[in-house]
């Protein structure tokens, strides 16, 4: 790393290598370290202090830490009675006021480093951001953060005045709160209408969250219209989403976009979007880089969809609360491919939300998903990461699965409906042939969720392919699969052939049961599965794979066989032991 040269009074004299002289490099290693060892580079040299401290401070994610650097913060409590409502209502305040020294300092030394940085509610904050808006309002004229790119600022509406202390007209990025008010408040709301445009006219990126209330709508198209320029929107799921895309469609430089809401306590609080009328050019989003819906059901999605060419888009994230039939899915998986032939990561959730016990007297043989309603979407042939979630499991082959591997070789996450919420069984479902084909396609597989049927009865054999090349599996969830004891010892030597030992088995885990007889829990079938497979893999990977003429592969098989107590194993229900 270093080079010592001796002098002629034969003390010592350090020269550093030239290559750690570069602020670049020193970068790019330097974020790479722990945050203690950054720290402790910073007494190395003047160099190496700029450009560490350039990285612990571009993005400042505590007002507080920052504030500190300034005059010590402390936290001051409540007089209340209760010791709960003592912390909830403490604030922060400075121990000392800073004077004009530690000022100058503050200034000159922290806040030219600073590129992003992030408030929340929970931080009680005021006082300290009124001592800092006095101090820089009687010394400065210029921002207080000159080279700030990103500010979020989420909390009430009547506290963006503060926000306005950090805004300047160079800020990129800004994320604030529309409010969480159980009513709509549009005398604060109208404040953004002015502030947000004249203070950061140069926003190319702007998120508003909060709840969707259909008197925020034409505030919210007023400023978008201030901002022809922008290239992200993140709003929440208003029922009519109409009036923004007219609002933006015209700039044509929309790269991400979203309407999304949350769920709280299983309750989606903001609602969905429920209409989404289609502009009359076809080309107006024809730079879409990625999109995100909550939606009431897929059928207004489909119509804006068929009426655009996204031939940019790369992302969809699509959730409904409807438990979509399945020929819904086939029209919309249908228009993906025609209209987004480019899509390579794409999420689709379908209720999740909705009551079980209505979804099983709801006509579930039309909501059941098969091959021939997913057929169209494998025309996009650059997908990567393709998550399915439906309240039904899906319907397909082995064969099938295989045409899916073939159709997508550069495929990296993989979910197909591991967890239904409702026990209805396909005729077909993929066994562990399905990951063959999987891992012998896709190459760069790491995340693969699936309902698997692992009845040794009905897993045909895996090939013996000549291809030594493989997808290293990171994580396997089988879900809500179900397995018999007597099948065990065949799946986690299958799994042992696919899968590498490091590979993370993921399953429910069983509720806690025990058993007193044995003195000790009761394992579930996957439990001893997922201790066992690993053992198989280091095992055929020493004897380079599953040749069953090997007498030494297969007296080892047989040993971690016998060692599988198969009467400790349970299946849906508690197998007895006698």
């Amino acid at each position: 790393m270093h080079k010592i040269q001796a002098d002629a009074n034969s003390s010592f004299k350090t020269t550093m290598h030239a290559l750690f002289s570069i602020p670049e490099l020193l970068w790019i290693i330097f974020e790479n370290l722990k945050p203690i060892d950054q720290r402790q580079c910073v007494s190395v040299c003047t160099l190496w202090s700029e450009v560490v401290l350039d990285l612990l401070w571009a993005d400042v994610q505590d007002i507080k830490r920052l504030l500190n650097v300034l005059a010590p913060v402390q936290k001051k409590y409540s007089l209340e009675d209760d010791p709960r409502l003592r912390h909830q209502n403490a604030t922060y305040i400075f121990d000392s006021p800073p004077d004009h020294t530690r000022w100058i300092r503050f200034q000159s030394k922290y806040c030219s480093r600073i590129r992003s940085i992030r408030h929340w509610d929970s931080q009680q904050i005021s006082s300290l951001m009124d001592t800092l808006t006095s101090l820089h309002a009687s010394s400065s004229t210029s921002p207080i953060l000159p080279r700030l790119q990103t500010l979020y600022w989420c909390g009430p509406l009547e506290t963006l005045g503060r926000a306005t202390t950090f805004m300047h007209p160079d800020i990129r990025n800004f994320k604030t709160s529309v409010g969480w008010s159980l009513d709509p408040n549009l005398t604060e709301l109208q404040s953004y209408v002015v502030t947000i445009p004249n203070r950061m006219p140069a926003l190319t990126s702007l998120v508003l969250d909060g709840f969707a209330w259909p008197e925020y709508t034409e505030p919210i198209v007023q400023i978008l219209q201030a901002f022809p320029c922008i290239t992200r929107l993140d709003l929440p799921a208003f029922q009519d989403i109409s009036p923004f895309l007219t609002c933006i469609a015209p700039s044509r430089r929309m790269q991400n976009l979203s309407f999304f809401s949350y769920l709280f306590f299983g309750h989606r609080v903001r609602g969905v979007v429920e209409r989404i009328s289609p502009a009359s050019d076809n080309d107006d989003f024809d730079c879409l880089n990625s999109l995100r819906l909550v939606v009431s059901n897929y059928s207004g999605t489909v119509s804006f969809i068929q009426s655009h060419s996204l031939h940019s888009l790369n992302t969809l994230s699509l959730e409904t609360r409807f438990a979509e039939y399945s020929v819904s899915v086939r029209v919309l998986l249908k228009a993906l491919a025609s209209s987004c032939p480019n899509l390579a990561k794409t999420t689709l959730i379908s209720c999740y939300a909705m009551n079980v016990d209505a979804l099983q007297d709801a006509y579930v043989d039309d909501r059941v998903v098969g091959f021939d309603d997913m057929r169209s979407i494998l025309t996009c042939r650059k997908m990567s990461h393709f998550h399915f979630r439906h309240p039904l499991p899906v319907c397909l082959s082995d064969k099938d699965m295989e045409e899916i591997a073939m159709a997508w070789p550069d495929l990296e996450e993989l979910e197909l409906c591991p967890h239904p919420l409702v026990e209805i069984y396909p005729e077909d479902a993929p066994t562990v042939l399905s990951v063959f084909h999987l891992t012998h396609h896709c190459l760069k597989l790491h995340n693969l969720s699936l309902y698997l049927d692992t009845r040794l009865s009905r897993t045909p054999p895996l090939p013996t392919s000549p291809v030594t090349k493989h997808a290293d599996l990171k994580l396997l969830n089988v879900g809500v699969s179900e397995m018999e004891p007597e099948d065990a010892p065949g799946i986690a030597k299958l799994l042992g052939q696919l899968c590498s030992a490091d590979c993370l088995l993921v399953f429910p885990p069983l509720d806690e049961t025990y058993d007193w007889e044995l003195d000790e829990p009761i394992e579930s079938v996957w439990d001893v599965v997922a201790k066992t497979f690993p053992q198989f893999s280091k095992v055929y990977k020493a004897h380079g794979g599953a040749n069953l003429q090997d007498e030494d592969l297969q007296h080892e098989v047989e040993v971690i066989t016998r060692a599988m107590d198969l009467e400790k194993f349970q299946s849906t229900g508690i197998v007895d032991v006698d």
